[in-house]
């Protein structure tokens, strides 16, 4: 990630471009940590000690424009001086908004949003007995920024909140938050992760699919008159072929047999009758309810679509209106003040309520996404009224038919032989509805076995691809042991060359250093353990330079010199800051100590604050709201 931009609105402002290196010097209050704080805030970190100026509302928004690994660029626009929302704004190449597509995000939400665009998992990370942590990206930032609070000893900057305070004495979560910057997820194993995700999810789809296929068996054997169906294929295919056989059979009936059949006949029309006509009556109801509920979600659609054009137009009226100063009445023309009881100017006499543009944004938001929903519903309810309309003709089909025969019969009762030969032709209809029953029903136990043989042979694949992965960690553990020896030395490189007298920096298993053979905690010398601090954010960031890591890409350095670290060592630290070949540095210092920056920056990439950062907002005759 690259930041390109900031920018802080209010009657307080500030605007500051940010090269590769960055150095800000300024007097001691001149507000470099708040500079720092506003930034980490940007970037969705909680921050709750701002400065009085920020507290009390005279900055109102803090924006940051930003490049991704993936080169999107956006800006990230944070009210003061606190919100749990961010807008988010895509930009394009010349760094113009790109309005149709803004959207808004919770902390949480902008977390994986930059977690996704810079290349990290959204992993779980486990720090004990069955708890665990989110990755969020704010994690990341304590491991880049060196603050002046954090004691030296504990390395990650003491950032994000009171609720987020239990990472400074977890081992496990500092460990996973390296191991993320370490870039631990190549590309070669990532794939082989994203195809088992892939094939784990199609697996999961046909489980759900079985499980539908499985429903509609068992829904299918309960809707059942004849109480014949059975989940055995070999079972149905036999019942086919003996309707086949009676389907022969039939005309070989005797006379005896066809009376029995005719009498078999008019009894199965009279249930059939009954059956159909309770039918109709829960569908006719079933439909009364659905119109029910159309006419309610068309009455709260049209409230709600009349809320939302009001709402559109107060706020157009109110972005218009507000940039123009007016000092007479656009109705009674008279100078804005309020009347006296006789005067009656409702319009300019009327108290404007106060407006949050985040509530109005969200109640809009709200407002929106109900009429999307409610129209949602209302398409779902259209549809299985349509469907419910089509079961009641079918069913009035029905009855029309079993009236239409029934009355067919008893005009042709004085006619024995027609009958007879009017109840065979119903057998033989019997018979083919029976036969395109069970064999439909054959398909749906095809089907159940075919997705039952796809899920069997997706598990061995599975199987076989999880092999492949725990071969491939194995070998990449190898590589990964590699950065951490290559960056092991760096650091001691860096170390050692302000401190000659360091002769061991090493890493233990979860990164901690250990200087001399002391863990960095124990070191007596106050100096040593500021030093160890600073190369040791230092020597990560660099060691992109030399491996392949998934580094966020910047660090930032809030006024790093300590009391008890001399003029030399400093100088020292920030020469090897300097010689960084990729990726952005953001350093602040104190003014006073002006030429001691000059023998390591370039001009150019300083700027120089002999008042405050936040400045007073410049307008022409009159405050802008």
């Amino acid at each position: 990630m690259d930041l390109i931009k900031i920018r802080v609105k209010g009657s307080l402002e500030l605007n500051i471009k940010f090269k590769a290196t960055t150095v800000i010097l300024g007097e001691n209050g001149a507000g470099k940590t708040t500079l720092m704080n506003l930034i980490l805030y940007a970037l969705g970190t909680k921050i709750d000690d701002f400065i009085d100026e920020i507290k009390t509302g005279r900055c109102t928004q803090v924006e940051l424009d930003i490049r991704c690994k993936n080169n999107n660029k956006y800006r990230l626009i944070r009210s003061l001086p606190k919100t749990d929302f961010v807008t988010i704004i895509p930009l394009d190449d010349e760094l113009n908004l790109i309005d149709n597509e803004v959207d808004m995000f919770d902390l949480s939400e902008l977390s994986d949003f930059i977690l996704k665009q810079e290349g990290y998992d959204l992993q779980k990370i486990s720090f004990g007995k069955n708890s665990h942590a989110s990755l969020r990206f704010y994690f990341l930032l304590r491991a880049i920024f060196v603050d002046q609070n954090t004691p030296a000893s504990s390395i990650f900057s003491n950032l994000g909140g009171g609720n987020t305070s239990f990472i400074s004495n977890q081992k496990l979560i500092k460990k996973a938050i390296i191991e993320q910057l370490l870039g631990k997820e190549n590309t070669e194993l990532q794939n082989l992760r994203f195809e088992l995700q892939s094939l784990t999810r199609k697996k999961s789809e046909l489980t759900s699919s079985f499980r539908v296929i499985k429903e509609i068996i068992k829904e299918q054997i309960v809707k059942d008159d004849d109480q014949e169906l059975i989940a055995n294929k070999q079972k149905i295919q036999e019942k086919i072929e003996k309707i086949s056989e009676d389907k022969v059979n039939l005309t070989n009936f005797t006379l005896e047999d066809s009376f029995d059949l005719y009498a078999f006949n008019n009894e199965a029309k009279q249930k059939k009758l009954i059956h159909e006509q309770n039918e109709r009556k829960i569908v006719t109801d079933h439909i009364r309810k659905l119109k029910l509920e159309i006419m309610d979600i068309n009455s709260a659609t049209s409230q709600i679509k009349e809320e939302i054009r009001l709402l559109k137009k107060k706020m157009v009226a109110r972005q218009f209106f507000t940039q123009i100063p007016v000092d007479f009445c656009p109705i009674c023309l008279s100078e804005i003040k309020e009347h006296k009881i006789n005067e009656n100017c409702s319009f300019c006499n009327e108290q404007m309520p106060i407006l949050n543009d985040e509530e109005t944004f969200q109640y809009r938001k709200l407002l929106t996404e109900s009429v999307k929903e409610s129209e949602k519903v209302k398409n779902e309810l259209q549809k299985k009224l349509a469907e419910v309309y089509i079961v009641r003709e079918k069913i009035d089909k029905n009855i029309d038919e079993i009236n239409k025969d029934y009355i067919q019969e008893k005009n042709n009762v004085a006619t024995p032989l027609e009958s007879i030969v009017h109840s065979v032709k119903e057998r033989l209809e019997y018979l083919i509805k029976s036969e395109e029953k069970y064999k439909n029903f054959l398909n749906y136990l095809e089907v159940k076995d075919s997705i039952a043989k796809k899920i069997s042979d997706i598990t061995l694949i599975i199987q076989q691809k999880k092999g492949n992965l725990i071969t491939l960690e194995n070998d990449y553990s190898v590589r990964d042991i590699d950065k951490t020896n290559t960056w092991e030395s760096l650091f001691k490189l860096y170390l050692s060359s302000i401190f000659p007298n360091v002769i061991q920096a090493n890493l233990d298993e979860n990164y901690t250093p250990f200087i001399n053979g002391k863990d960095i905690k124990t070191i007596s010398s106050a100096s040593l353990k500021v030093v160890t601090r600073l190369t040791y954010v230092l020597s990560l960031f660099n060691l992109k330079d030399h491996v392949d890591i998934n580094h966020i890409g910047f660090v930032l350095y809030d006024s790093p010199r300590d009391k008890d670290l001399d003029y030399d060592k400093y100088v020292a630290f920030l020469k090897i800051l300097n010689e960084n070949k990729s990726g952005q540095i953001i350093l602040t210092g104190s003014i006073e100590e002006l030429d001691l920056y000059k023998q390591v920056f370039k001009e150019k990439d300083m700027i120089l604050e002999d008042d405050k950062i936040l400045k007073e907002t410049k307008v022409n005759n009159k405050t802008t709201y």
